[in-house]
């Protein structure tokens, strides 16, 4: 297995808004490791003060999280469902420094599948 490398370069402390749009009929319970976020929009209602670090995504909605890069280091963002890794819906994170925060797995969170 090859090392992930981070895709995005987030900066320690400012917010971010992730905007996910499903285009299949699928339900993705969305995970963002390491960090919690704000629910602020799904399927075409907006909410507040709902905070997690798992969403499920239904078949073709939209849904809208806000969340700070507050945890320094690596940061995985999921689908939960191991066949959707699998077949590479992730993205890894990490802050402005690149800077790898102690995982109690170790270097599994660096791994993924083909």
């Amino acid at each position: 297995m090859e090392k992930m490398e981070p895709m995005f370069h987030l900066h320690q402390g400012r917010r971010y808004r992730l905007r996910m749009r499903n285009a299949s009929d699928d339900t993705h319970p969305m995970h963002l490791l390491r960090h919690s976020f704000g629910l602020t929009r799904i399927a075409g209602k907006a909410t507040a003060g709902v905070v997690k670090n798992v969403a499920m995504l239904g078949g073709y909605q939209e849904m809208e999280v806000d969340f700070t890069a507050d945890n320094p280091g690596l940061t995985l963002f999921h689908c939960h469902m191991q066949l959707h890794m699998d077949y590479g819906f992730y993205v890894a994170t990490s802050d402005r420094d690149g800077r790898r925060a102690p995982h109690p797995d170790g270097d599994r969170i660096l791994r993924v599948s083909p």
